[in-house]
């Protein structure tokens, strides 16, 4: 139940990008596919940073928590990457 739901949402928000992108000039190659990607996205989003989204993908940073445990130096390290 849970997994159809989350997939019924990964749904809408394919939609969503595509209604969202045509008034927006932030183009993103690839969509949230799991949840915590979902999760990346909406923070990003509230935060205005959507066009590091696919870079942090690339990166392996989907993991919004292990980002909020990193130390200042660990933090500062990954996002120089970005």
């Amino acid at each position: 139940m849970a997994l159809e739901a989350f997939n019924n949402l990964l749904g809408y928000v394919r939609v969503t990008f595509c209604c969202f992108f045509l008034f927006k000039t932030v183009a993103l190659s690839s969509v949230p596919r799991n949840e915590s990607e979902l999760q990346l996205f909406r923070d990003l989003q509230r935060a205005n940073l959507l066009s590091y989204f696919d870079v942090m993908i690339e990166l392996g940073g989907d993991d919004v928590q292990q980002l909020c445990e990193a130390g200042e130096e660990e933090f500062l390290e990954i996002m120089a990457l970005i």
